[in-house]
């Protein structure tokens, strides 16, 4: 694709939080998913998203904290990364309200809301 010095396929890394501190916009072009781990990965890292419109994304974002494109539509993706490429301030916004929305992922809630899911069962 005449690419390969701007992509660069990693293969499996122990590193991703220092990928993410080394990027500026977190694209998440998934087309299935449950949650979207790598999304609130992506969040957490204060990063703004682009991300594909799938149930797994729906669920707990909105179009103050991400871009949102149909899964196969290449031209929308390029537009949006160009668009968070050129707008540093809209890249800052969005970072930072995703950053304040991943907490509601951390372990220690997430386990508190299941000992208490059990707990009531």
């Amino acid at each position: 694709c005449g690419i390969s010095k701007q992509v660069h396929i990693l293969g499996f890394r122990n590193d991703i939080p220092d990928l993410y501190c080394a990027a500026d916009i977190c694209v998440f072009p998934s087309i299935r998913e449950g949650l979207g781990l790598a999304a609130v990965e992506g969040m957490a890292s204060g990063l703004p998203l682009i991300v594909s419109d799938n149930r797994g994304t729906r669920g707990f974002l909105n179009e103050d904290m991400a871009i949102t494109c149909t899964n196969s539509d290449v031209v929308k993706f390029a537009e949006a990364i160009e668009k968070l490429q050129s707008d540093m301030d809209l890249r800052m916004r969005m970072g930072k309200l995703n950053k304040e929305k991943s907490s509601e992922f951390d372990i220690s809630r997430v386990n508190g809301i299941m000992h208490k899911l059990y707990d009531d069962l």
